[in-house]
């Protein structure tokens, strides 16, 4: 039961944070597609989302984690089990700030937006609670929390940074090939053709 929790607890937690709290791609599609408030859809997306991840996490896993039997290659184990004795862990609180922090500037965002008149420190707050700014902070503030100030060096924290961009090249390859394919869709009127045929197809609009 341990094991699944452990595998099945962050997945439901990554899946939630995705589809419904900006700054993740799928939320601030739907917030710049609707012109919603950044703030508000932040709000709403993190109350949502927490009964929605107890649910599908520790809820879930206590049902099907006696009827799963994993069976994961020792050396996959070995290899994610791994603990580099050279530098310390870091702490929980430390951890949570630091995946929070994006959030947290958002969120200062929007409460600045309501509450602070126009001026310097709001200017500040826009910009840094700006998602794009925010992520970039976030990892400026990780590069300290989850390295410097664990005893990494400036070598092998930028060893760690030039591994992590391949994969992030080809998610950026996926989506920007996405995206272009949905920009050609509408530009040759497929979506508008679509939908005059659906219109003339007497059928369920899940089916169709």
């Amino acid at each position: 039961v341990t094991g699944v929790q452990t595998c099945a607890l962050p997945i439901s937690g990554l899946v939630v944070l995705h589809g419904l709290v900006p700054p993740h791609p799928g939320a601030m599609v739907a917030i710049t597609a609707l012109h919603a408030d950044l703030g508000t859809a932040l709000i709403l997306g993190i109350l949502i989302s927490i009964p929605i991840a107890i649910v599908a996490g520790p809820l879930y896993t206590l049902w099907i984690a006696p009827r799963a039997h994993a069976a994961p290659p020792v050396d996959l184990v070995a290899h994610l089990t791994h603990r580099d004795e050279r530098f310390r862990r870091p702490g929980i609180g430390v951890t949570i700030f630091t995946i929070l922090f994006p959030i947290l500037l958002m969120l200062g965002r929007a409460a600045a937006d309501l509450i602070l008149p126009v001026g310097p420190t709001r200017l500040l707050l826009d910009f840094t609670g700006e998602p794009m700014v925010a992520l970039l902070l976030a990892v400026l503030l990780a590069m300290f929390t989850f390295g410097i100030f664990l005893g990494k060096d400036i070598p092998s924290l930028g060893r760690k940074i030039a591994e992590s961009l391949p994969p992030v090249a080809s998610i950026m390859l996926i989506i920007g090939a996405g995206g272009a394919l949905k920009q050609m869709l509408i530009d040759v009127g497929l979506g508008n053709a679509i939908a005059s045929a659906a219109q003339m197809v007497s059928l369920s609009p899940l089916l169709l």
